[in-house]
């Protein structure tokens, strides 16, 4: 609020001198007003763009995907999941079928097809899904560059554990063809 006092100055020197003194702080009050409302104002976009950008951007997206997938994870039992390849007949080269997955981005992002009877439960495969981060590197590293800018993170894990049932039924259906031409 701007309180200016206007005196008009008298004949007397000192008059005018008073006169001058008031002035000058009245001006300066209201400058300092006006400096002081602005840094509230700025401050206070400030704060709402940076909860803006943190709730509706792909930094934000992250973040919370990031969160919930730690949060589930620390929240899951502590025993480590096997390895899907773990009891399969040829398990060496299951397993290194299964870590070559890691290598094609297309694999985490093709849904499967329509029709394919695929049932998946991120709840109970979460377990194998910490086990197979810890496993291959290149798989943590995939999760980390495409979740969730290009796909969610149940998405990723559907997507990639059905690429992992048909390796295993690849590996079995070459197994049973062997056995039966041995007949």
């Amino acid at each position: 609020m701007l309180s200016l006092l206007i005196i008009y100055p008298t004949v007397h020197s000192s008059d005018v001198h008073w006169t001058t003194v008031i002035a000058h702080v009245a001006v300066r009050s209201f400058l300092y007003g006006i400096a002081n409302k602005t840094s509230r104002t700025l401050t206070e976009t400030a704060k709402q763009l940076k909860t803006t950008v943190e709730e509706n951007s792909i930094l934000g997206d992250f973040n919370k995907e990031q969160e919930a997938f730690v949060t589930s994870k620390n929240s899951g039992s502590k025993d480590e999941a096997p390895p899907p390849w773990a009891g399969t007949e040829d398990e060496e080269n299951v397993k290194q079928q299964i870590l070559s997955l890691s290598a094609d981005k297309r694999n985490f992002l093709r849904n499967p097809p329509t029709g394919v009877m695929f049932d998946f439960n991120f709840d109970s495969m979460y377990p194998v899904a910490e086990s197979m981060l810890k496993e291959d590197p290149a798989l943590e590293k995939m999760r980390f560059e495409i979740v969730p800018k290009l796909i969610n993170e149940e998405n990723f894990w559907r997507n990639y554990f059905y690429r992992v049932q048909l390796v295993k039924n690849s590996s079995k259906l070459s197994k049973m063809a062997h056995h039966k031409s041995m007949l």
